[in-house]
């Protein structure tokens, strides 16, 4: 009943794909997206016959406001962030045994966290070189990748390549890599175990290393040269080449730390495999926030574009330093996913900046203070359990399912769910911009299996 001037909250709109990653682009038109009352109106309070117009800022258009310096990657700067985390961990060993004395079992659990988090600081450096941001020298970022990356078990090559595909497919129901996507029917096909395990907190500590990277849980072994993930003999040398490194850097740690004295082995317990446990704790929580609240969407094929499962990302502050020495992957990350080779890990505050300032007005920002960070953990692992819908996918409410609620349907489709309960037209004007098909080289198009979505990290 005539237009209204979309107001504060705005419900999320389409968008156009582009990306700066490895891919093979070809751009054709498609007309904008309509999408269901349920999806653009009911989540955002409007009523029955109401009007919305809203436009997204393009891709092109977010890269045109950032500073052009952020695009710009500095060797001496990425190698001053790897050695600064190196010294920070060479610091921590050096006063272990002093530590130990000292303080006891008290003292220890404050040193196990302080190294298991810098363990996940130097992993962030290693997921720039994965990137490319770390310098303009691909070789270059590849040695540094492993020398980051070996020494906490994870397999460089294997993990840039299915790390690389999560970020062309951000939010893509099958697609998407790393960040499972359960649908109803999955999780009832999942036994009570493994629904048990993962919503158990505790299950952080060993996601990511032991059920994803080596038992390949969802994507395949990363440690194997026949895991399904390689589709090429260059991938499958790959990962022997970056295993190889791994066992070589798990050989190192174990002669430095066992020391061929009595309690070697407790040693190699307490100056490594608790903070690798501890490191594992904060790859699984942060990946997790950064990609799952309770408003999250999940796109199908033909709904979905690049651009608008990177605006599904949350930006989350934590506080206390943690985001600096983080290198702000925790507070900077839809810009992270908007130019995720193309923007180095210090530049990330100055281009999150701008992209906010242009993504705020049309209500596609997400940030979000999550100094419990824990907490707020625990709840959405335990709450989130699958999405539900057609198209446009979102959480279900856990606790009305089990009351008999039916989950909520999410069409892309404006006509009526039943001739008894027409729907509104909903009228959308997008950006004009071409859209860009995206085409993943050597992508797999497999789709995933229950048992592969078993245990996300």
């Amino acid at each position: 009943k005539g237009k209204q001037q979309l107001a504060s909250p705005s419900p999320r709109k389409t968008a156009y794909p582009v990306t700066g990653g490895e891919l093979s682009i070809s751009e054709r038109s498609k007309p904008p997206i309509v999408h269901s009352l349920q999806h653009v109106l009911g989540s955002a309070g409007f009523s029955k016959g109401t009007m919305v117009e809203q436009t997204l800022p393009t891709l092109s258009q977010l890269k045109k406001a950032i500073p052009e310096k952020c695009f710009q990657k500095s060797l001496l700067r990425s190698v001053y962030y790897m050695l600064r985390d190196f010294a920070a961990l060479a610091a921590l060993y050096i006063i272990y045994p002093s530590v130990q004395a000292n303080f006891g079992l008290a003292g220890l659990f404050v040193w196990w966290n302080l190294a298991g988090f810098f363990m996940w600081c130097l992993f962030v450096i290693g997921h720039d070189c994965g990137h490319g941001s770390f310098s303009e020298y691909k070789w270059f970022n590849d040695v540094c990748g492993h020398i980051c990356h070996a020494p906490l078990m994870v397999p460089y090559w294997p993990w840039q390549k299915s790390h690389r595909l999560h970020h062309m497919y951000h939010n893509h129901l099958t697609k998407d890599m790393s960040h499972p996507w359960m649908t109803q029917e999955i999780f009832e096909d999942l036994t009570p175990f493994e629904q048990a395990l993962l919503e158990n907190p505790l299950s952080l500590f060993i996601k990511y290393t032991f059920l994803y990277l080596f038992a390949g849980k969802l994507d395949g072994s990363h440690v194997l040269p026949t895991s399904p993930l390689f589709s090429d003999t260059k991938e499958r040398i790959q990962c022997a080449v970056s295993t190889l490194c791994m066992l070589v850097a798990g050989v190192l740690i174990y002669v430095g730390l066992e020391g061929g004295a009595e309690g070697g082995l407790a040693r190699i317990g307490s100056m490594y495999l608790i903070p690798l446990l501890v490191f594992n704790a904060w790859i699984t929580m942060v990946t997790y926030l950064q990609h799952h609240d309770e408003d999250t969407k999940v796109y199908a094929e033909g709904e979905w574009s690049y651009i608008k499962g990177a605006l599904e990302t949350i930006d989350r502050e934590y506080g206390m330093g943690i985001d600096d020495l983080s290198h702000n992957i925790t507070d900077g990350h839809v810009a992270h996913h908007l130019f995720f080779t193309q923007i180095p890990h210090y530049h990330l505050k100055d281009a999150t900046a701008a992209v906010r300032q242009l993504l705020t007005p049309t209500g596609t920002y997400k940030k979000k203070q999550s100094w419990n960070f824990l907490g707020k953990f625990t709840e959405l692992n335990y709450k989130l359990k699958y999405v539900a819908g057609q198209g446009v996918l979102s959480y279900v409410d856990w606790e009305a399912i089990q009351k008999g609620a039916s989950p909520p349907v999410c069409s892309t489709d404006a006509s009526p769910a039943t001739p008894a309960a027409p729907l509104p037209k909903v009228a959308v004007t997008c950006a004009t911009e071409p859209l860009i098909a995206l085409e993943a080289k050597g992508r797999s198009t497999r789709k995933r299996s229950p048992a592969r979505s078993s245990s996300p990290p």
